[in-house]
């Protein structure tokens, strides 16, 4: 566990979320690569919610449990 979270990176990882699943072009022409890209940026996410779970806010901690993405981009914008 990490002593402080690198947000910068969680903004990077929530912020290509976001640009995967808005890329309306990229679904219909090849949807099995799309969400395979979605699992991974996930993945990702899950990755760094294990590394700085122990030391994110509860807010952030609950956005990222629920999943509430927008709302822990923009905590973790406001902390960098």
């Amino acid at each position: 566990m990490s002593a402080s979270p690198d947000y910068k990176t969680l903004v990077s990882l929530l912020e290509e979320r976001l640009s995967t699943i808005a890329d309306t072009a990229w679904r219909d022409r090849d949807p099995e690569g799309q969400l395979a890209a979605l699992g991974d940026v996930s993945t990702r996410i899950d990755a760094w919610k294990i590394e700085y779970g122990g030391v994110v806010s509860p807010q952030m901690a609950h956005f990222l449990d629920g999943a509430s993405y927008g709302k822990a981009l923009a905590v973790a914008k406001a902390a960098i």
